[in-house]
C-alpha cells in the first residue's frame, strides 16, 4: 500500500527535519557551465529544497523544476516557489517529458518508486550526457538500531519490502549508464524521547502511515512511558549519498 501524502501534506513542514541547507553540488554545477543550468528536484514535496536552493543561488542562471506526484504536496510547493515549473506525476510514467536536465536531486523518495527499473531508465532519459543525479536516503540495511522499528515493528518489514537493496540500486545505475559513487554514513545517539514523539504525534513519516492505528497507537503509548521513566535509548541510522554520472544513454 503507498503512502497517501494528501494526509501528510498539510503537517509535513511541521517537522524540522523537513529544513533543507544549501546543496554545494550545484556549485560544482554551475562551475562547468556557463549556459542556463536546468535542475530538477524529483518527489519534491512541498518544494523545500527547492525554495532553499533558489534563495542562495540568487544570481545564478538556473531553471528550476519540481516533479511529485502528490497534488496536494506540489501545491504547498507552488505557493512557495512562485515562477518554477511543477509536474505532478510519477518517475515511472513521465514519457518523453523533460530533457536536458544538468542536475537531477532525489531526496528520501526512492523506496516509494513502485517500479525502480523504470525510474532509473527515466532518469537517464531525461540527464544530459554527463549528468549528475543525486539520491540521498535512509538505508535500512546498515541500520540495526532503530527507534522507529522498536516502537513499531511491523515498519521492518513494510521498509524491507519497499527499500531496494543497497547493492542491487549499485548494480542498476551502473548497467543504467552511470558512473556511480556511494557513500554511507552511520550515526550512534541517544533518542531524544520529546523530539522523537512530538514526530511521531505529527505522523509525517511515511512508515507510520502504513501501520495499523492500533501499532501506532501502542508505540506511541511504549515510548511515552519510556520518556516518563526517563529510559535511556541508543540508536543508530544510517544514510545512503548515491551520486550518479550518466556516461550513456540506455
Amino acid at each position: 500500500m503507498p503512502t497517501d501524502y494528501a494526509e501528510i501534506a498539510p503537517n509535513y513542514d511541521k517537522n524540522p527535519i523537513r529544513a533543507k541547507g544549501v546543496d554545494e553540488e550545484i556549485e560544482r554545477i554551475l562551475q562547468k557551465n556557463q549556459d542556463e543550468v536546468r535542475i530538477l528536484d524529483l518527489a519534491c514535496g512541498t518544494g523545500n529544497y527547492l525554495k532553499a536552493q533558489s534563495e542562495y543561488y540568487t544570481s545564478a542562471n538556473i531553471e528550476w523544476i519540481g516533479i511529485d506526484k502528490s497534488r496536494e504536496m506540489l501545491q504547498y510547493a507552488k505557493e512557495k516557489n512562485k515562477n518554477m515549473k511543477f509536474i505532478c506525476d510519477t518517475i515511472e510514467n513521465l514519457g518523453n517529458v523533460e530533457t536536458d536536465i544538468d542536475y537531477i536531486r532525489n531526496e528520501f523518495a526512492f523506496h516509494h518508486f513502485t517500479d525502480k527499473e523504470a525510474a532509473v531508465k527515466n532518469i537517464n532519459r531525461m540527464l544530459k550526457l554527463d549528468g549528475t543525479y543525486m539520491m540521498i536516503n535512509l538505508c535500512p540495511d546498515y541500520t540495526n538500531n532503530s527507534w522507529v522499528y522498536e516502537y513499531f515493528p511491523s515498519t521492518k518489514e513494510i521498509d524491507n519490502n519497499r527499500f531496494m537493496k543497497i547493492s542491487r540500486i549499485y548494480e542498476l545505475f551502473v548497467d543504467s549508464g552511470f558512473v556511480i559513487d556511494m557513500k554511507i554514513e552511520t550515526t550512534v545517539f541517544e533518542l531524544d524521547y520529546k523530539s522523537a514523539i512530538e514526530g511521531t504525534e505529527n505522523r509525517d513519516m511515511s512508515q507510520l502511515n502504513l501501520i495499523s492505528e492500533e501499532e501506532y497507537q501502542t508505540g506511541l503509548e511504549r515510548m511515552e512511558k519510556d520518556y516518563r521513566e526517563k529510559k535511556r535509548n541508543i540508536c543508530d541510522s544510517s544514510m545512503m549519498e548515491c551520486k550518479g554520472i550518466k556516461k550513456s544513454a540506455i
